[in-house]
């Protein structure tokens, strides 16, 4: 097989928004993440862990999130704004927003039994609201305490609520509203106040609390008395969470050194509290926790979700990078997409200088005729965040979404790039989480807040953008689209769920219509655990699918069955081989142009190459791993001449890889020093042999 240049794409540079808050939901397996511009990311840890749903926040600092809580399969927010918020985490929207009563909602938890949920806010009171089906009603205040409450914790009976404030930690009966124990924590500095960031509760009534100290304090909920307390941290501890067996907490805070306590039985048969291990993951704040099993996943201001686990002694990082797709490519052109948080780039990539030749076609730098070019920057209105964005392949169209608005964009390149907003949009055209172009470049599919599929049609001579068709999915998926993606030959539409589903529709050609119609076509048997890549094959059309247990499977869509060689994946365990890399999901499938027998995938730091012509490796064989120096245009050779799958490491953060042509391809990754560039100062430690 010849060998093909890849064009390396390291100036991406997204800036890392910080983790403020988490929260996780056992029974589904999944962790809600909310960052700094109020986006709150849906985390499926059942397999490899993955983002599966954003729910796109609102800018602005009012509309702030400080915590976030589940109820069952109900996940409910409390804003700056003084409201809480309950999200759809079907059509990824607010469902609806209570007022509370003061100010700012600071806090909130669900009590055990899931019938109520308790917030506290800004001038001290503690709002309680019970649970019904659909909707949450304020139930009553309990009394005012000075000062805002920052933490507070159900105990394991639901009578009782531990809260956290300035200088104290009280103890609220639940039926009488009244506080029945006020505990003072003391002050490092007499004219400084102690705040009381973080609150853990017990089974047997033990209160650990984490304050700006960097104390860890024990405390007895039973007759509100200290028992004992130590200083873990050099700063703020803002974060503590308990484990299931309640016998060890890990706390971090300012001082992101992750400490953990142990309950030790002594001989007189008592319990006492005793510092164990500490690791060093991140080197900014840590703000927030999770246990899931005996897997700790941290996170903070360096925006990292960081999951580590003992034995055996591993951490995996998920970088702050958002959801899949953020990239798309004008093949025709070779125009280059990047979507941030609230702008887009479209880049022109350059053109190699075929004249002249390396000595390794494989490792060495094909040089370039010009370097790549920035062409045009579009900024959203009023600074939204952006939930999907695409560019069509003949590079004509450009299209992105807010969770409000849909914008189409008309594309002109001559010596300079010209680009027209259409204001000309039907008004039943919906905004959308997932867009596609057709391979025409005449109609867009648009996977839509409301549930549905949006075929919209694209005219340049009337310069307008028109609804055509609507698909609803609600028979055939159960939950939210996650993947969205049409055939080469656009013969085909595809959709993916969150619980493992996939539909096909294909496009009914009848005579007499002014447009052709989508219909339902077929369903695959539905799997698990959901799809997290997928890409089709031309000639014949073949499916490739990845789910996040890593299996692989090959459907043949106009026989309408399974391949062979997706029975043959199946027996030879190739996930075995992807999981080997740690639990880092495949993010994306593709395929060689020039040889329909391979298939490329990639996660975050490698690429997977499987040569269907040739045998797969036993289960204990050795796999070789292909490294090469990073350039702007490699030469690759995707091949192996042992058997039929390898592995290239060579990248960091890899978001997008792709074929431009029959002999070039892209690969898109994050620089992890970007991330580090735009981070501010850290805590300043005393290092050994420094002045």
């Amino acid at each position: 097989m010849p060998s093909c240049k890849v064009h390396n794409i390291g100036f991406y540079k997204l800036y890392p928004k910080s983790i403020s808050c988490m929260s996780y939901e056992p029974t589904s397996k999944k962790i809600a993440v909310c960052r700094a511009d109020a986006t709150i990311e849906i985390w499926n840890i059942s397999y490899a862990p993955f983002i599966e749903k954003t729910l796109v926040g609102d800018t602005g600092v009012e509309s702030g999130i400080e915590s976030l809580a589940w109820c069952g399969n109900r996940l409910f927010s409390a804003e700056i704004r003084g409201t809480v918020t309950e999200h759809d985490l079907y059509t990824l929207r607010p469902k609806y927003n209570v007022p509370v009563t003061s100010g700012a909602a600071w806090c909130l938890d669900v009590s055990k039994s899931k019938t109520h949920l308790a917030v506290g806010t800004e001038a001290g009171y503690i709002n309680i609201f019970t649970m019904n089906e659909g909707e949450i009603t304020f139930e009553k205040l309990l009394d005012k305490q000075e000062g805002r409450i920052l933490c507070l914790k159900y105990d394991s009976t639901d009578q009782h609520i531990v809260t956290g404030s300035m200088d104290t930690v009280r103890i609220w009966n639940v039926k009488s509203g009244h506080a029945i124990h006020k505990m003072v924590t003391g002050r490092a500095q007499n004219n400084q106040e102690t705040i009381v960031w973080c609150l853990a509760v017990t089974d047997d009534f033990t209160i650990i609390s984490g304050d700006s100290r960097g104390k860890i304090t024990f405390w007895d909920g039973n007759m509100g008395t200290y028992n004992e307390s130590y200083v873990s941290h050099r700063a703020d501890v803002l974060s503590i969470i308990l484990s299931d067996d309640q016998k060890t907490i890990y706390c971090a805070g300012v001082d992101p050194i992750i400490i953990s306590f142990e309950k030790v039985q002594l001989k007189a048969g008592n319990f006492k509290w005793v510092k164990s291990i500490q690791r060093k993951i991140h080197d900014h704040d840590v703000r927030t926790l999770i246990l899931a099993g005996n897997k700790l996943y941290s996170a903070g201001v360096d925006g990292y979700l960081a999951m580590s686990y003992y034995p055996p002694k591993t951490l995996i990082k998920y970088p702050p990078v958002l959801q899949s797709p953020i990239v798309s490519i004008s093949k025709q052109n070779k125009l280059l997409l990047l979507r941030y948080h609230t702008y887009l780039e479209i880049w022109k990539l350059a053109t190699p200088n075929t004249t002249e030749e390396t000595d390794d076609k494989y490792t060495g730098i094909l040089p370039l005729n010009e370097r790549p070019e920035k062409l045009v920057c579009v900024k959203s209105k009023n600074d939204e965040n952006i939930a999907c964005s695409a560019i069509s392949d003949d590079g004509t169209w450009l299209i992105y979404s807010t969770t409000n608005k849909l914008r189409v964009y008309n594309l002109s390149l001559n010596d300079t790039i010209e680009i027209q907003r259409l204001d000309e949009i039907t008004e039943d055209c919906s905004s959308g989480f997932r867009i596609i172009f057709s391979p025409c470049n005449k109609k867009a599919f648009l996977a839509c807040f409301k549930g549905v599929i949006q075929v919209i049609g694209l005219s340049h001579d009337l310069n307008r953008a028109t609804l055509l068709q609507t698909i609803s999915h609600s028979k055939e998926l159960k939950d939210t689209i996650n993947i969205l993606a049409l055939s080469p030959c656009g013969k085909y539409l595809i959709a993916t769920d969150t619980q493992g589903g996939i539909a096909i529709w294909n496009e009914d050609k009848n005579k007499g219509k002014e447009h052709a119609l989508w219909k339902f076509y077929c369903v695959l048997p539905r799997y698990h655990c959901p799809a997290t890549a997928l890409s089709f094959q031309n000639k014949p059309c073949l499916l490739v699918a990845v789910y996040a247990d890593h299996k692989i499977i090959e459907y043949n869509v106009q026989m309408r069955k399974f391949t062979e060689f997706s029975s043959l994946l199946t027996t030879k365990n190739t996930r075995k081989w992807i999981g080997r890399n740690g639990s880092l999901p495949i993010l994306g499938v593709t395929h060689d142009p020039r040889a329909k027998n391979v298939i490329i995938m990639y996660d975050d730091s490698a690429i997977y190459v499987i040569n269907k012509a040739k045998e797969l490796p036993e289960l204990k064989a050795k796999i070789p791993r292909i490294e090469s120096p990073i350039g702007d245009t490699e030469a690759h050779n995707f091949t192996n001449k042992e058997h039929g799958f390898c592995i290239i490491k060579k990248y960091k953060h890899l978001v997008y890889f792709n074929h431009m042509n029959e002999d070039e391809f892209i690969a898109v990754e994050v620089n992890p020093l970007s991330f580090i560039e735009q981070l501010p100062p850290c805590l300043k430690t005393k290092q050994y042999g420094t002045m």
